[in-house]
């Protein structure tokens, strides 16, 4: 969602992390919300180099719709079926996107042994069969969607209280994902060091930061880490102790229950939370996004101070892609029923 450089004339960017975290991975999702399930098992093989996913066999790797870093030097591809073309070995991976085999650890220069041929019937999608997996992306004021398909969208609607860092179209958006059979929702960028909490709630749900129990609308999330331009506004942690921290995400979460009947989601990473908030626990019981790269999918690593367990994965930036902890199904309960 958020974490690279930001400078003073292009406030929508994604903002500034520490040099020490982070690496990038994408994939693709389904349009009916879960990655469809295909006809053979899936068969995992490292990946040899980043590489990107192509939405057809032999694309070049900057082709429209390439889904950039889909896979990250080491990580699991999960390949469903090979095909040769123009004398190449191209695998397709179990959400439907290809890879040029040449970059993949398959042990072999040739066809895989047990991998089926996707040109002899091997790999075809099962539309009936659902998956467990469900994805979706975040943006921000001056990105669009860059999945073909995807579960949820979450948009970026403000950032403190300025008209200057409010999206103006974000209601349009979210509105349009939902029309488009995506769960949607916003999420505020936190700033402890600007106007009280209870007024950037107010701001964020006028700017389509709301919920409502309608299965469509994620509730709003509060998006906690280090601001751009660190030295301009206090460093990572805003300036701010501990306790202040600790403080203002109190009354931004009480603040979003009363005006919406929902708890927010918080969004953030262990060093920053750990660091920021003294490694305070009160907050496990809002649902978890965590930012985590350079790690598998779903697979975030340590958590929050607080928090047992995570409901959404940022696993990758640029584009920034994400994998929800449950089913479809548990993904419209947490927009129908929200957090109380």
């Amino acid at each position: 969602m958020i974490i690279t450089s930001t400078t003073a004339s292009a406030p929508w960017t994604r903002r500034a992390r520490r040099a020490a975290a982070l690496a990038l991975a994408a994939i693709a999702v389904t349009a009916g919300g879960a990655l469809q399930a295909s006809a053979e098992e899936s068969h995992a093989f490292p990946a040899k180099a980043d590489l990107n996913g192509r939405q057809e066999i032999g694309q070049p790797n900057d082709a429209p719709g390439v889904v950039v870093d889909k896979y990250r030097a080491g990580q699991d591809v999960p390949v469903v079926c090979q095909q040769e073309k123009d004398g190449a070995i191209w695998d397709k991976t179990a959400d439907d996107l290809w890879v040029p085999d040449q970059y993949v650890r398959t042990g072999v220069d040739g066809f895989a042994q047990g991998v089926p041929r996707c040109d002899q019937g091997g790999g075809k999608p099962d539309p009936g069969a659902p998956s467990d997996v469900v994805e979706g992306e975040d943006t921000a004021n001056h990105e669009g969607q860059t999945l073909k398909n995807s579960s949820f969208l979450i948009v970026k609607a403000t950032e403190g209280t300025t008209d200057e860092l409010t999206d103006p179209d974000a209601k349009k958006k979210i509105q349009a994902a939902k029309d488009a059979g995506q769960v949607a929702g916003a999420y505020h960028f936190a700033s402890p060091n600007g106007e009280p909490a209870a007024k950037q709630v107010d701001h964020f749900i006028n700017a389509g930061g709301g919920w409502s129990p309608d299965s469509g609308t994620l509730p709003g999330v509060l998006d906690l880490e280090e601001p751009g331009q660190l030295e301009a506004n206090g460093g990572a942690c805003f300036g701010k102790s501990p306790q202040e921290i600790v403080n203002y995400v109190r009354e931004f979460s009480d603040t979003y229950l009363k005006r919406t009947g929902t708890r927010p989601i918080i969004y953030t990473r262990a060093n920053w939370w750990n660091d920021c908030t003294g490694g305070n626990t009160e907050f496990g019981n809002h649902p978890l996004w965590i930012a985590s790269y350079d790690v598998p999918a779903g697979k975030p690593g340590d958590l929050p101070a607080g928090w047992k367990d995570w409901t959404i994965h940022q696993y990758t930036e640029n584009p920034d892609i994400n994998r929800f902890h449950g089913n479809r199904q548990d993904l419209d309960a947490l927009a129908n029923k929200g957090v109380k």
